[in-house]
């Protein structure tokens, strides 16, 4: 017996559904708060880079924003070699593995030539 889906159970083809929502519901809160920290943090404030003789003066929220994002830039850079290497190790399988197909096809094809047919058989036999 089948029942038909449900609020609390939804049918197994919403599952894509689901699943964007859950990626994309943390992704609309964290924009929804950085708004609201945006809206709230306005005032201007000045940073020092001491012991350099700079002063920014700039809104709290664009600094925050700005470490974020240079964080961000840090944190890739930083990870690009891995990237590279793995990028690099996956095209080194990739053609392993293509030339062991092709090896595998040029066996079956000897096998083949070398091993009677079992068409060739007297049907007595087969």
């Amino acid at each position: 017996m089948t029942s038909a889906p449900s609020p609390n159970h939804p049918a197994p083809q919403d599952s894509g559904t689901f699943r964007k929502l859950i990626i994309y519901l943390p992704i609309v809160i964290l924009a929804v708060f950085l708004l609201v920290f945006a809206i709230a943090n306005r005032q201007t404030v000045a940073l020092s880079l001491s012991p350099f003789p700079w002063v920014i003066e700039s809104p709290l929220f664009l600094l925050f924003f700005f470490g974020l994002f240079l964080g961000a830039l840090v944190a890739w850079i930083t990870l690009a070699p891995g990237r590279w290497r793995a990028k690099r190790e996956a095209r080194a399988a990739q053609k392993k593995a293509l030339s062991l197909e092709q090896d595998a096809r040029n066996l079956r094809i000897e096998l083949d030539r070398r091993q009677p047919s079992h068409a060739a058989l007297p049907s007595d036999q087969q």
